[in-house]
């Protein structure tokens, strides 16, 4: 899909839906709605994490990119280690305040933020070089360009679905993805 639409509409767009499902969980009232908000949630945040790597893989050179993106995956473990100590003060400190369960406010504490930034990386997220006017000029912008096609990493093909096919019955992407 990042091929089909731009980054900065992809990546935001999909962070803000994912907020709002999460947001939605604060105001269920049966495990069906719980379900339903956590099945899109899913829907949603599947496509940030692929996406991700993808984005930068437009910036950065082959050598670099490595890095780059071990510092988006382990940014993850870190949040996750925060998350157990951002949980409980929520629910030892919100729980009742304005007649609203703790674990409601949990969904709602960690939901803006998520909708906040979604909105802001709409604003200054770039897209690709070749269409990062407001951010690079001319000069800086032939320079990403030639950068990233020296180093192998730019496919201006279409969308091809022989490799889509290729890649959903390769072994290895199953394996990867199990092991998430």
């Amino acid at each position: 899909m990042v091929k089909r639409l731009r980054p900065s509409r992809w990546i935001s767009g999909t962070m803000i839906l994912w907020g709002i499902c999460s947001l939605c969980q604060a105001f269920t009232h049966n495990a069906a709605g719980l379900i339903a908000c956590r099945f899109f949630l899913g829907a949603f945040e599947t496509g940030v994490g692929p996406s991700t790597p993808l984005f930068l893989s437009f910036w950065y050179q082959r050598n670099e990119l490595a890095t780059r993106v071990a510092i988006y995956f382990g940014s993850s473990t870190v949040a996750g280690a925060f998350a157990g100590a951002v949980a409980y003060g929520v629910l030892k400190d919100l729980d009742g305040v304005h007649g609203v369960a703790g674990w409601r406010w949990l969904f709602i504490v960690e939901a803006i933020p998520t909708i906040v930034l979604g909105f802001f990386s709409f604003i200054v997220l770039p897209d690709l070089p070749e269409n990062a006017g407001r951010w690079l000029t001319e000069d800086e912008k032939q320079v990403a360009i030639q950068r990233t096609r020296n180093s192998g990493n730019t496919d201006n093909n279409p969308f091809d679905k022989k490799q889509f096919l290729a890649a959903l019955i390769d072994y290895k992407v199953w394996l990867a993805g199990k092991s998430k």
